[in-house]
């Protein structure tokens, strides 16, 4: 059920999350017509939705800016230029602004996203530390993390022990600081994702309705309806979180679980890349240390333990590389009705009568951990993966391409799955 609608008011509005805003080259208006703006108020009062702003700036006309005034139930989001001092604003930081803090103006109420980009990735905690003195709550936005490597992981990982402990001595002292991926995890007993599509949508400068704004600035022929037709989404099913067979065995409740990102890296707007599922599983694990940390102090000595995990993919637990209990499977180790993934030495094997798929093992490291443990990819590289259907062979080097191959194929897998199912 749709909750709140995200407005697009200038095709240069900065990005909040995770998507670039690629400036418009096309020499379309840049600003949303006032007849089509009034339209879309119309549209989120009659469903009863709230309204996130995008592009609000200096140089907006006091036209919009009365209209978006009286529509009551809104929040602006604004870039750090157009700060106005407005603590109900949500601001928007890059870490290139970093050196921009002091100028702005502390709140206990102030709502802030910090979008990171990789090259500061190593000065992570720094850069948080610095940010959460100056508001309520921090919002983090890994920019361009489908291009991590293992040793942004690790990097991450250390970043984010150093955050962890930073803040298990504020909320000793007495200051509940809170940081989006961290402190959720340790609050949260289901999935809080962004639901995307689900609960909110996004209209363009253009009037249509987009997934969400990564859609809209980045990927063409994407709208799922307009302001005339209404919002239709083709195979929307497969946006709900019981449609995402790897995010719905998971507990990394936090994570955002980001449509466009899944789109843009696996092709499937229900699978996640490596990348997203070790970072929040990474998040996961600091979130659990913390909480073992805090077990004395209220409120936090009644939140149930996280429990400790031993591997930073969901996607072994769905292929069976990991023993661990899936949402319905019986004691026989078989899921639902469903014809069980036999393990074989090097291989995850279904067979679907004459034709087989071999699904690749993978020795799982977690990053930070050594421990004199093997690097993934070591033994992979010039292995060669032969496909059955095909006959073709798949030359795979590193780690990433073994990784990209197996999300090729799971998709194949659970059809077969289902049809051993019996339709059921």
């Amino acid at each position: 059920m749709l909750k709140y609608l995200i407005v697009i008011l200038n095709r240069n509005a900065p990005s909040f999350c995770y998507y670039e805003n690629r400036k418009d080259k096309t020499g379309n208006q840049e600003l949303m017509p006032m007849d089509t703006f009034k339209t879309v108020l119309d549209f989120a009062l009659s469903k009863n939705l709230s309204i996130n702003f995008l592009g609000v700036n200096k140089s907006l006309p006091d036209t919009y800016r009365e209209e978006i005034n009286q529509y009551k139930n809104h929040v602006k989001f604004i870039s750090l230029e157009n700060d106005d001092g407005d603590t109900d604003n949500i601001l928007i930081i890059n870490s290139s602004q970093k050196d921009m803090i002091k100028d702005i103006k502390t709140s206990s109420f102030r709502n802030i996203i910090l979008r990171v980009e990789k090259e500061h990735l190593k000065d992570l905690f720094s850069i948080v530390q610095s940010f959460l003195y100056k508001c309520k709550r921090l919002n983090l936005c890994l920019l361009d993390a489908s291009s991590y490597d293992m040793d942004d992981l690790k990097t991450y990982k250390s970043e984010l022990d150093k955050t962890g402990n930073f803040l298990v001595s504020e909320y000793k002292a007495g200051n509940p600081v809170e940081f989006s991926f961290l402190t959720d995890r340790i609050l949260l007993n289901k999935m809080n994702n962004c639901n995307a599509g689900i609960e909110h949508i996004t209209v363009g400068t253009d009037g249509n309705f987009y997934i969400c704004p990564g859609f809209f600035h980045n990927v063409e022929n994407s709208a799922v309806g307009n302001l005339k037709d209404g919002i239709k989404i083709l195979n929307q099913q497969l946006l709900q979180l019981d449609h995402a067979p790897i995010c719905s065995i998971c507990d990394a409740f936090h994570c955002k679980r980001c449509i466009y990102v899944n789109k843009l890296s696996t092709c499937e707007v229900n699978t996640p890349s490596y990348q997203q599922c070790a970072l929040s599983h990474l998040e996961r694990d600091t979130s659990r240390i913390m909480l073992t940390k805090l077990k004395e102090i209220e409120p936090f000595n009644v939140i149930p333990p996280i429990e400790e995990l031993d591997y930073v993919d969901p996607l072994l637990v769905l292929t069976g590389k990991v023993k661990k209990k899936m949402p319905g499977e019986q004691p026989d180790g078989k899921i639902s009705g469903k014809e069980k993934i036999n393990l074989k030495d090097s291989f995850i094997t279904v067979k679907d009568h004459d034709r087989i798929i071999k699904l690749p093992r993978l020795k799982q490291v977690i990053p930070g951990q050594d421990a004199g443990r093997e690097e993934p990819g070591k033994q992979l590289k010039e292995q060669k993966i032969v496909r059955k259907q095909t006959g073709d062979e798949l030359d795979t080097e590193t780690v990433k391409g073994l990784l990209l191959e197996i999300l090729k194929t799971q998709k194949r897998i659970l059809a077969v799955l289902e049809k051993g199912s019996g339709g059921q």
